[in-house]
């Protein structure tokens, strides 16, 4: 377990693969992008990522749960970390290229979760 995406236990251009699931969810953006920007780091070239996140651009907002639970966590505590974050596609995917990053592969997963496969170039 890694806490806050800090990596630095790890050597640079170490691994060959990260997994990470429902780790984003947990993240704003800005955190978010520090977090690819360190798994880049650790991650040798050609190496593979697997990162999913909850994509805005695809929830619904009257209908989900999940949105209505996160607006009213903000409204109690603007600053609380108790909450799903949603992150724009279009965002995760220009910050993950951004930081050394081509996305080989999109799946939908479920009603707003994204999983991407990526290549470290």
């Amino acid at each position: 377990m890694v806490s806050g995406g800090d990596f630095s236990f790890l050597e640079s251009q170490s691994l060959d693969f990260v997994y990470s699931q429902s780790v984003s969810v947990h993240l704003d953006f800005y955190e978010l992008y520090l977090y690819i920007k360190e798994v880049s780091r650790v991650l040798k070239p050609r190496a593979k990522l697997y990162f999913d996140f909850a994509d805005l651009d695809r929830v619904e907002f009257e209908d989900s749960q999940y949105f209505r639970e996160a607006v009213g966590v903000k409204k109690e505590d603007p600053y609380s970390k108790n909450c799903m974050h949603f992150n724009s596609a279009g965002n995760v995917k220009r910050a993950l290229k951004a930081l050394g990053f081509k996305i080989m592969r999109t799946e939908n997963m479920g009603r707003f979760v994204k999983g991407l496969y990526c290549l470290k170039r």
